[in-house]
């Protein structure tokens, strides 16, 4: 199965040095060269990771755990994972040759965001205990069911990137990593249980989790409790998202009726005052398919003014890294149409070699040189508001978004609660937004590349936004 995308492999280890070497070989056999194996060791005292360093494979990157047991060895593995898909592996059993491609050929054919296959149980001899998992739990997808009875087992789980980041971290309180990554995948998308069995699922004197534990009622009954109390503190971010589609409803309904007001002007004072015929572009739409020379958006001016103080940054803004602004009026204004890819997207659907990483990085530090040049703080980098634009192997990025920036040399600061009602709950709780120091470095991070690399340009930035803080004072 041939893939342009990267996979990880989040592992788990403590004192595997029995059957880790038969694992590591049964995954290595299925990843392509640019995929990766996370090995997060939580102070093993036996053989494991000399075992795991004679592999001397590169795919292959060990680093040191919590040391908070195995819910807290997962979560360290899974944040340093990159990968679009993430496979979660324990230490001690076997996959099987198709295990990677049968489980990314059911993600693509049901865009679903988990994907749960059945397994195999064997014995340390890898003698046949059960041949089936499933038949044992009744395994299926359903929250009340895996609130009562949980059947989502870790070592046969795989998500989509997209979930990392409501998974973490993993809370200390509940039982196990898995219940809560399969209810949380629920939460936000699609969860598919597969019947084909492909793992060894080896049982042996050593497992932390076990098959046939049996709680007290009052045990039982508590660790739901936590669970379900974890769960609804973790996810009541839902209500904040409601709220803001309540508000972005309220500025489509703006646009259309901008768009209609557009529809009664005379056509030909907009088109002079562009110079060439377009098509109208909002919220990603276009609203009118004439003779298409040009693309442009239309964006509305709104309740929040989130669009006035875009307008107005955007004209202080003059470089092509950054959206032009082609015409201003009373109730909208006119920019011009950004193509290309997400940075998202992009990391997902291309192998980043070094060489276009460090070119990535270059071009970003010139924006935020930009940025900071005109003393504009943007406040909301991240990886859906950086636009790659590829033509004949060369890509510019693009940065958008400008509503919620602040210009320092701008008396007025536009920044009111209705905007953080717009943004969502998830804005709030961070410092200042998406700092853009925190943006540069999560950039780094997802590329997955050597940071050291770039100390030179890293101690750069850092001087720049160490700069930049200092002008801001809040």
């Amino acid at each position: 199965m041939k893939r342009n995308y990267k996979i990880s492999v989040a592992m788990a280890t403590y004192n595997g040095e029995k059957y880790i070497k038969e694992q590591i070989e049964s995954i290595l056999s299925q990843l392509d060269c640019y995929d990766e194996v996370i090995v997060s060791d939580d102070g093993s005292t036996d053989q494991t990771i000399a075992i795991i360093e004679k592999f001397h494979d590169p795919r292959i990157k060990v680093i040191q755990g919590p040391k908070k047991g195995v819910k807290q060895n997962f979560s360290h593995a899974i944040f340093h994972c990159h990968g679009k898909y993430i496979f979660l592996a324990d230490q001690d059993d076997i996959w099987e040759m198709n295990k990677v491609n049968r489980v990314l050929q059911e993600f693509n054919k049901s865009q679903a965001v988990v994907v749960v296959h059945d397994c195999i149980i064997v014995d340390h001899e890898m003698n046949i205990v059960n041949e089936s998992f499933y038949s044992l739990r009744a395994s299926r997808t359903g929250f009340s069911k895996n609130i009562l009875k949980n059947s989502y087992i870790g070592c046969c789980m795989a998500f989509h990137c997209k979930l990392k980041n409501k998974i973490l971290p993993i809370p200390d309180k509940i039982e196990m990593h898995d219940q809560w990554i399969g209810l949380i995948g629920e939460t936000y998308g699609k969860c598919v249980f597969i019947s084909d069995r492909l793992i060894r699922y080896r049982r042996h004197g050593s497992n932390v989790s076990q098959l046939n534990r049996h709680y007290s009622l009052m045990r039982m009954l508590k660790n739901r409790i936590v669970f379900f109390r974890t769960y609804m503190k973790r996810t009541k971010r839902i209500v904040h998202y409601i709220k803001a589609m309540f508000y972005r409803f309220r500025i489509m309904v703006h646009e259309i009726f901008v768009y209609y007001r557009i529809q009664e002007l005379n056509q030909k004072y907009l088109l002079e005052q562009i110079g060439e015929r377009i098509n109208y572009v909002s919220g990603g739409k276009v609203f009118q398919t004439e003779i298409e020379r040009k693309k442009v958006l239309l964006k509305g001016f709104d309740i929040f003014q989130l669009y006035q103080n875009e307008a107005r940054i955007l004209k202080k803004l003059d470089s092509s890294f950054f959206p032009k602004i082609l015409f201003t009026d009373q109730d909208f204004f006119v920019e011009e149409y950004v193509k290309g890819s997400t940075l998202s997207d992009y990391l997902s659907d291309h192998v980043l070699t070094e060489s276009l990483a460090k070119e990535l990085i270059q071009q970003f530090i010139l924006c935020l040189d930009e940025l900071y040049r005109k003393k504009i703080i943007h406040r909301d980098i991240r990886p859906d508001n950086i636009l790659i634009d590829e033509v004949d192997n060369q890509f510019r990025i693009k940065i958008i978004d400008f509503g919620c920036a602040i210009d320092l040399e701008y008396s007025q600061l536009i920044f009111s609660s209705r905007i953080e009602n717009y943004l969502g709950e998830e804005y709030r709780e961070s410092n200042l937004y998406w700092d853009d120091a925190v943006s540069f470095f999560n950039l780094l991070s997802s590329l997955s590349i050597d940071v050291q690399k770039y100390q030179k340009e890293i101690s750069e930035i850092e001087k720049r936004i160490g700069r930049i803080k200092y002008e801001r004072r809040i």
